[in-house]
């Protein structure tokens, strides 16, 4: 299949009404496309990288910020540089229901965000809680 050039109103949509609305709504769609488009054409050992590194961003945030999985890493002596791939994660707890219930909501929500952001990620916590337990193992297991 032949790629036909990009019609004048899909440039015009893509460079500059796309890059526009972000900067009318706050949003990052155009920086996302762009992303999208470059990685699409990435090595499966670069994918394996990215992931990698956003991990590793995720880690050391959640061992520093969120207070259950800092008090995990400090009673097991992991330091958040002993998780850096997948196979890594091995060494973390699975968060069940059960668990969110018995440590409570807050102990799972950053403590370096505030207002309006701090109320949403409680609300998805109890949100999940509310699942039936069969839609909660079910999504747990096919993450």
């Amino acid at each position: 299949m032949e790629l036909s050039e990009p019609s004048l109103r899909h440039i015009i949509s893509e460079h500059v009404i796309l890059p526009l609305s972000d900067l009318l709504t706050g949003q990052c769609v155009y920086k996302c496309l762009q992303f999208l488009k470059k990685s699409a054409l990435w090595s499966e050992s670069r994918i394996e990288e990215f992931q990698n590194e956003r991990l590793r961003i995720i880690i050391r945030h959640v061992s520093r910020n969120v207070p259950y999985y800092r008090d995990f890493f400090a009673e097991n002596h992991l330091r958040a540089e002993d998780i850096c791939t997948r196979n890594d994660l091995e060494k973390l707890p699975i968060v069940s229901k059960e668990l969110i219930r018995k440590e409570g909501v807050e102990r799972f929500v950053s403590e370096n965000i505030g207002g309006i952001k701090k109320i949403k990620a409680k609300k998805e916590y109890l949100d999940i809680l509310s699942l039936p337990d069969s839609l909660f193992k079910h999504i747990i297991e096919n993450f």
